[in-house]
């Protein structure tokens, strides 16, 4: 099988990853893997709404494969890192299905 997928250094591995034999999920990373909590934050300065009926947002992500922070950048940690949540950066959309779409960059 050829899956798609996405996680970061930061996540310490894969935050989601496409099902075999799943073709309405092309285009996507997925469903999140169980070991995460993943939300979408709304970005209004760039038009996306986590709330909305198609929920656009920055991509977040929580758990116990997230890295503990920056080495000697507690600054830049700081900044990504906002109630235990990882921000990444990336902007997501939520399919119907439960898989997730990348569509833009923060």
């Amino acid at each position: 099988y050829v899956l798609q997928g996405y996680g970061l250094t930061e996540t310490c591995a894969g935050t989601f990853v496409s099902l075999p034999n799943e073709l309405q999920m092309l285009g996507t990373v997925g469903p999140p893997i169980p070991n995460v909590d993943v939300c979408l934050e709304s970005v209004p300065e760039m038009g996306y709404d986590a709330l909305a009926q198609t929920p656009r947002g920055e991509i977040c992500v929580r758990g116990k494969t997230l890295f503990s922070g920056y080495y000697k950048r507690e600054d830049l940690t700081n900044e990504v890192m906002i109630d235990g949540w990882f921000h990444t950066g990336d902007i997501g959309e939520w399919q119907p299905d439960g898989s997730l779409k990348i569509i833009d960059r923060k």
